[in-house]
């Protein structure tokens, strides 16, 4: 049977298949089970649900020895009884759904996407996902393997049969990829040059799009930034860190001038690193990045990159005076600056009012003051 029978039938039902399976055992046993696998409600954990052997050990006031030995002992007992309980052919159903689901990606699935995928159209809370590990971890055959975190690989799941060498072949690949894009990348662009290389016309049968995406999600080389672009885990665009580079991310993301405060709002809006911008923050690191930002107004920002220059409005007029080499009406000299400055064109008018800059021509127009 495939996925699609598992769940058409809606046979798949992680937590209430586990409940069943437990109650083959003694209440203690079950217990320790739910805490050991975090298959039970804990408000007073909710963010680590699973408890440690000392922790359970302390409820019981057993070993920690004793609580491993229970656990093993529990976990045999129950395989031992999927055939008693009637339980064995669903248990199989499931097996063969995951295994087909890890060889569809490339025999390497990272375990969210895994659950992702299990659960599609089903409950997705917590238990439900505390449920399916505790199934594919200590129930299914050991054909399904979990694959603990690595340098270069996120919490994963493999088939017996992985060719884990090839998954990491083809991440080496794609960071040679964005190596030489120096830049992030969307999903589409990076599909298109991995289907360039050399690597993929010589594995076409291996490397299809699903394969290429699930081990760009279980690698730790690459990530996605807030803005869904693609890049190496290592660039300050995808993991921005500080203030002034999630600030440059957001300039770059939304390609405009933007105040101080709405900058602060966008930051914690993308949500990069759970750390809350403040405005006085973002302010003060505006103030000081003289590099790349600039002041245009009340409270609003802008890139040097895209053209505008520090200075007072003095300075401004001056420069754009020095690049027309001629004389300039106060309506033209106003325009051009409103291009670089969110002012008001009085602004502008007071400005060349000061003689020790500028100089006023007999036809009205204006001119940089002689020294």
């Amino acid at each position: 049977m495939t996925k699609a029978n598992l769940t058409r039938d809606n046979q798949y039902n992680p937590l209430e298949l586990v409940e069943s399976l437990l109650k083959r055992l003694s209440k203690k046993e079950a217990d320790i089970l739910r805490r050991r696998f975090g298959l039970r409600e804990n408000s007073e954990r909710p963010e680590t649900p699973k408890e440690t052997l000392e922790r359970i050990g302390g409820v019981y006031s057993i070993t920690r020895e004793r609580v491993r030995q229970i656990q093993n002992q529990s976990v045999s007992k129950l395989k031992k009884s999927l055939d008693d309980s009637g339980h064995r052919e669903l248990i199989d159903l499931i097996e063969k759904t995951v295994a087909s689901l890890i060889r569809e990606h490339g025999g390497i699935m990272e375990e969210g996407h895994l659950l992702e995928k299990m659960l599609e159209g089903k409950s997705d809370d917590n238990l439900s996902r505390q449920a399916s590990v505790f199934l594919m971890s200590e129930i299914l055959s050991d054909d399904i393997q979990k694959m603990k975190p690595t340098g270069d690989l996120k919490t994963s799941w493999k088939t017996g049969m992985a060719q884990v060498d090839f998954f990491r072949k083809t991440v080496r690949e794609m960071v040679k990829i964005f190596k030489a894009a120096n830049r992030p990348l969307p999903t589409e662009e990076l599909l298109a040059l991995v289907k360039q290389s050399d690597l993929y016309m010589a594995n076409r049968d291996k490397l299809s799009d699903a394969v290429i995406l699930s081990y760009l999600k279980a690698t730790r080389a690459i990530k996605r930034n807030a803005f869904g672009e693609l890049g190496l885990s290592s660039w300050q665009t995808i993991t921005p860190r500080r203030i002034s580079d999630k600030i440059y991310l957001i300039f770059k993301k939304y390609g405009k001038p933007l105040h101080f405060t709405e900058i602060a709002k966008l930051i914690n809006d993308h949500d990069f690193d759970k750390k809350k911008a403040h405005p006085a923050t973002v302010h003060n690191e505006l103030i000081l990045d003289k590099g790349r930002c600039v002041l245009i107004g009340r409270g609003i920002y802008a890139l040097k990159e895209w053209g505008y220059k520090a200075g007072v409005i003095a300075d401004i007029l001056a420069d754009i005076l020095k690049s027309r080499a001629k004389p300039m009406g106060k309506e033209e000299l106003a325009e051009e600056a409103l291009k670089q400055r969110i002012i008001r064109k009085e602004t502008v008018f007071l400005a060349l009012m000061n003689k020790e800059k500028f100089q006023r021509t007999s036809d009205g127009k204006y001119l940089l003051a002689e020294d």
